[in-house]
């Protein structure tokens, strides 16, 4: 079988079509992340704040450890789908418009959207929840440690220093100093039931 062959000196021009665009649109991918991460750290914060407004020290109508774990789990799971939605359904309605596609073809590229959304918002979300953890652990734990063993000739290190690393040390030594004060009163309280 011969093959077809060109005189010498011939150049042979092949025409090929329009590139074919990609079918992530990553731009709406990342805004489906934000958005979805951003309604997470917000539904976390309403939950917290309605759920620890639901316990206090001084009421004995308190609800059960675990009633509150429960009702924190769930509304957590709910805080997922609702945040997980939003950001999907937004990466999937900002994407951009593909044409002669069929319609099977166009919901699967917005699902596919949804679910790279989410991806990109877990990640997001863990890393958030690695480094600042690590940080807020390490930092508050030393400041902590500082304020009840005071020693004159360290000083507290760098992280202490910031406003923020204050703040926190003046809530984590007014959590201690409450904790010790509602013992103190159960203390009482036992010995005056006695």
């Amino acid at each position: 079988m011969a093959l077809p062959t060109a005189p010498l000196g011939t150049v042979a021009i092949v025409e090929e079509g329009p590139a074919s665009p990609s079918a992530v649109s990553w731009a709406a991918v990342i805004g489906g992340a934000l958005i979805a991460v951003a309604s997470t750290l917000l539904l976390v914060a309403l939950g917290s704040g309605i759920g620890l407004s639901s316990v206090s020290p001084w009421s004995p109508a308190n609800p059960s450890a675990t009633t509150f774990t429960l009702l924190a789990a769930v509304w957590l799971i709910i805080v997922q789908w609702l945040s997980s939605g939003l950001g999907g359904y937004l990466a999937g309605r900002l994407r951009t418009k593909w044409v002669g596609l069929h319609t099977d073809e166009v919901f699967f590229r917005d699902t596919a959207h949804g679910f790279l959304a989410w991806a990109l918002a877990t990640v997001l979300r863990g890393l958030l929840d690695l480094f600042g953890s690590r940080h807020r652990n390490a930092s508050g734990f030393r400041m902590l440690q500082a304020a009840r063993h005071p020693e004159p000739h360290r000083r507290l290190p760098l992280s202490a220093q910031g406003v923020g690393d204050r703040l926190l040390l003046f809530v984590l030594l007014d959590a201690d100093w409450r904790l010790h004060r509602l013992r103190c009163w159960r203390d009482r309280q036992r010995q005056r039931d006695l």
